[in-house]
């Protein structure tokens, strides 16, 4: 049943990627055709690139590609093992802030990426908690139907966060081009595939508590549910592509908390809801 439903999200956003297509298409009153065929075909195609291409496309994330705690090695060895999965890669990136997420491919390795600050503000068991999460998320297939779509529309996505980067780079000196790449990719994937984005922050909300129960199988339910007390504020976001709340500004500012409220709330559930589900 878990590779049918698997099966049944990936399609569906195929098939809505398909009709994003189609209907820009359309609307600049170009027949189906085999040019039509083309492009459709090279956006599968991109997809199964990027999915192939996933060491090269975690760089964008971090350039540490290297685990220097030997602890967290054992740790991410053993939590895979009980996982079924094969031992994902851990990536420690360069940014502030304490989340986690995961990156995986059809066809081979999968990628955690951990925010520097969980090492020094987490403790190991928080941070076994995090990882295994993490890691269910991968064993379940989530990360990699994200992936999968996520590389379907960057060859259209990528090229005008490119060119805006660029442009804004010339005014700030090219400070944060990497980080702010990623978040006008976010910004132009949303806009432009809006029944998409929306379909899987729906989806996403789900494989939370998916998650969450894998995780407690994995670490123990009273340790998880204790680890889930003692986190405060967003945790366990993904800002993959197609997280609106990963271009939002990230100050302090009223409206900039107004906007990021129901968008996190649209594509994960709180940690009020998952505790209490999990219970």
């Amino acid at each position: 049943m878990l590779q049918i439903n698997k099966l049944l999200i990936l399609f569906a956003c195929i098939f809505s990627i398909y009709a994003h297509v189609l209907l820009v298409l359309f609307l600049f009153s170009i027949p189906f055709s085999t040019i039509s065929l083309v492009i459709l075909l090279l956006m599968t195609l991109s997809g199964i690139a990027f999915s192939f291409g996933l060491g090269v496309v975690s760089q964008l994330y971090s350039p540490n590609q290297s685990i220097r705690v030997q602890w967290l090695s054992v740790m991410n060895q053993q939590l895979a093992y009980q996982a079924n999965i094969a031992e994902p890669e851990i990536c420690i990136l360069n940014t502030v802030g304490i989340n986690a997420f995961a990156l995986d491919s059809i066809f081979g390795r999968g990628y955690v990426l951990l925010h520097g600050h969980i090492l020094s503000s987490l403790t190991q068991d928080e941070i076994e908690a995090v990882l295994a999460h993490e890691i269910c998320h991968i064993a379940k297939g989530h990360a990699s139907i994200l992936t999968f779509v996520q590389g379907m529309t960057v060859g259209v996505t990528m090229p005008i966060a490119l060119l805006l980067n660029v442009c804004l780079g010339i005014f700030t000196r090219f400070r944060h081009f990497r980080r702010r790449l990623i978040k006008l990719n976010s910004l132009i994937l949303f806009l432009s595939f809006p029944i998409t984005s929306l379909f899987i922050m729906l989806v996403t909300r789900q494989w939370e508590y998916e998650a969450d129960h894998c995780a407690a199988g994995i670490v123990g339910k009273q340790q998880y549910l204790q680890v889930l007390r003692c986190l405060h504020g967003s945790f366990f976001q993904h800002p993959n592509l197609l997280s609106r709340s990963s271009w939002l500004p990230g100050n302090a500012n009223v409206l900039s908390q107004w906007l990021k409220r129901p968008v996190s709330r649209l594509s994960h559930p709180s940690l009020a809801q998952r505790i209490k589900a999990l219970q």
